[in-house]
Protein backbone atom coordinates (compact mmCIF):
# COMPACT_ATOMS: atom_id res chain seq x y z
CA UNK A 1 0.00 0.00 0.00
CA UNK A 2 1.04 3.57 -0.59
CA UNK A 3 2.03 5.81 2.27
CA UNK A 4 2.72 9.47 2.85
CA UNK A 5 1.37 12.09 0.48
CA UNK A 6 0.03 9.40 -1.89
CA UNK A 7 -2.18 7.86 0.81
CA UNK A 8 -5.40 9.49 -0.54
CA UNK A 9 -4.79 7.71 -3.83
CA UNK A 10 -4.72 4.39 -1.98
CA UNK A 11 -8.50 4.01 -2.26
CA UNK A 12 -8.38 4.67 -6.00
CA UNK A 13 -5.48 2.32 -6.67
CA UNK A 14 -6.46 -0.46 -4.27
CA UNK A 15 -8.61 -2.35 -6.80
CA UNK A 16 -5.74 -2.38 -9.30
CA UNK A 17 -3.35 -3.66 -6.65
CA UNK A 18 -5.70 -6.57 -5.90
CA UNK A 19 -7.54 -7.42 -9.11
CA UNK A 20 -8.66 -10.86 -7.87
CA UNK A 21 -10.72 -9.39 -4.96
CA UNK A 22 -14.08 -7.77 -5.39
CA UNK A 23 -14.65 -4.63 -3.33
CA UNK A 24 -16.80 -5.15 -0.25
CA UNK A 25 -19.44 -2.72 0.91
CA UNK A 26 -20.36 -2.01 4.52
CA UNK A 27 -23.92 -3.21 5.26
CA UNK A 28 -25.21 0.06 6.71
CA UNK A 29 -23.20 2.87 5.12
CA UNK A 30 -22.54 1.13 1.78
CA UNK A 31 -18.97 2.52 1.77
CA UNK A 32 -16.25 0.39 0.30
CA UNK A 33 -14.08 -1.43 2.77
CA UNK A 34 -10.61 -2.72 2.05
CA UNK A 35 -8.39 -4.95 4.10
CA UNK A 36 -8.84 -8.45 5.38
CA UNK A 37 -11.10 -10.75 3.42
CA UNK A 38 -13.43 -11.16 6.40
CA UNK A 39 -13.70 -7.43 7.05
CA UNK A 40 -17.36 -6.40 7.14
CA UNK A 41 -17.39 -2.70 8.09
CA UNK A 42 -15.54 0.33 6.78
CA UNK A 43 -14.73 1.65 10.28
CA UNK A 44 -15.70 1.27 13.94
CA UNK A 45 -18.41 3.96 13.75
CA UNK A 46 -20.07 2.05 10.93
CA UNK A 47 -19.91 -1.17 12.97
CA UNK A 48 -21.36 0.52 16.06
CA UNK A 49 -24.21 2.11 14.10
CA UNK A 50 -25.09 -1.24 12.49
CA UNK A 51 -25.14 -3.14 15.81
CA UNK A 52 -27.11 -0.38 17.56
CA UNK A 53 -29.77 -0.44 14.81
CA UNK A 54 -29.99 -4.24 15.06
CA UNK A 55 -30.41 -4.12 18.86
CA UNK A 56 -32.97 -1.32 18.60
CA UNK A 57 -35.19 -3.44 16.35
CA UNK A 58 -34.92 -6.43 18.69
CA UNK A 59 -35.56 -4.28 21.75
CA UNK A 60 -38.75 -2.85 20.26
CA UNK A 61 -40.04 -6.31 19.36
CA UNK A 62 -39.68 -7.73 22.86
CA UNK A 63 -40.63 -4.63 24.86
CA UNK A 64 -44.34 -5.48 24.79
CA UNK A 65 -43.72 -9.07 25.95
CA UNK A 66 -41.43 -7.88 28.75
CA UNK A 67 -44.10 -5.45 29.91
CA UNK A 68 -46.68 -8.25 30.11
CA UNK A 69 -44.27 -10.49 32.04
CA UNK A 70 -43.44 -7.75 34.54
CA UNK A 71 -47.12 -6.89 34.94
CA UNK A 72 -47.94 -10.57 35.59
CA UNK A 73 -45.25 -10.70 38.25
CA UNK A 74 -46.53 -7.50 39.87
CA UNK A 75 -50.02 -9.04 40.08
CA UNK A 76 -48.61 -12.19 41.73
CA UNK A 77 -46.54 -10.13 44.20
CA UNK A 78 -49.59 -8.06 45.11
CA UNK A 79 -51.78 -11.15 45.67
CA UNK A 80 -49.21 -13.21 47.54
CA UNK A 81 -47.89 -10.62 49.97
CA UNK A 82 -45.43 -12.37 52.32
CA UNK A 83 -46.81 -15.90 51.97
CA UNK A 84 -45.02 -18.66 50.07
CA UNK A 85 -48.08 -20.65 48.93
CA UNK A 86 -51.68 -19.51 48.33
CA UNK A 87 -54.84 -20.69 46.52
CA UNK A 88 -56.88 -18.23 44.44
CA UNK A 89 -59.85 -18.40 42.10
CA UNK A 90 -58.94 -18.03 38.46
CA UNK A 91 -61.40 -15.13 38.26
CA UNK A 92 -59.37 -13.09 40.78
CA UNK A 93 -56.32 -13.19 38.55
CA UNK A 94 -58.35 -12.55 35.41
CA UNK A 95 -59.99 -9.48 36.99
CA UNK A 96 -56.51 -8.18 37.83
CA UNK A 97 -55.76 -8.40 34.06
CA UNK A 98 -53.34 -11.31 34.44
CA UNK A 99 -52.23 -12.46 30.96
CA UNK A 100 -52.24 -16.27 31.13
CA UNK A 101 -50.38 -16.77 27.86
CA UNK A 102 -47.24 -14.86 28.95
CA UNK A 103 -44.83 -16.87 31.11
CA UNK A 104 -41.11 -17.47 31.38
CA UNK A 105 -41.13 -21.27 31.47
CA UNK A 106 -43.13 -24.43 32.15
CA UNK A 107 -42.07 -27.15 34.58
CA UNK A 108 -43.39 -30.70 35.03
CA UNK A 109 -42.81 -32.18 38.50
CA UNK A 110 -42.29 -35.86 39.43
CA UNK A 111 -46.02 -36.40 39.92
CA UNK A 112 -46.69 -35.21 36.36
CA UNK A 113 -48.23 -31.87 37.33
CA UNK A 114 -47.46 -28.78 35.27
CA UNK A 115 -46.24 -25.53 36.81
CA UNK A 116 -46.27 -22.29 34.82
CA UNK A 117 -43.54 -19.85 35.85
CA UNK A 118 -43.18 -16.08 35.74
CA UNK A 119 -39.71 -15.35 37.05
CA UNK A 120 -39.70 -16.48 40.70
CA UNK A 121 -43.43 -17.33 40.94
CA UNK A 122 -45.12 -20.52 39.77
CA UNK A 123 -48.77 -21.44 39.45
CA UNK A 124 -50.64 -24.67 38.90
CA UNK A 125 -54.22 -24.88 37.62
CA UNK A 126 -56.78 -27.25 39.08
CA UNK A 127 -59.96 -28.47 37.40
CA UNK A 128 -62.23 -26.51 39.75
CA UNK A 129 -60.88 -23.12 38.53
CA UNK A 130 -58.54 -22.87 41.52
CA UNK A 131 -54.98 -21.67 41.06
CA UNK A 132 -52.15 -22.61 43.42
CA UNK A 133 -49.45 -19.93 43.45
CA UNK A 134 -46.01 -20.65 44.89
CA UNK A 135 -43.13 -18.27 45.41
CA UNK A 136 -39.77 -19.92 44.78
CA UNK A 137 -36.75 -19.28 46.93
Amino acid sequence: MLVGFLAPLNALLAPQLRPNRLPKFAPLSQHRSYGRTDKKFCNSNCKNAFNFAKRRDTRNEVKEIDNYLHRNREILVMLMGESKKEMFDRAVLTRAKFKWEFLTSIYKNKQGKWYHLVYDYAWMEFSNQQILIIRKG
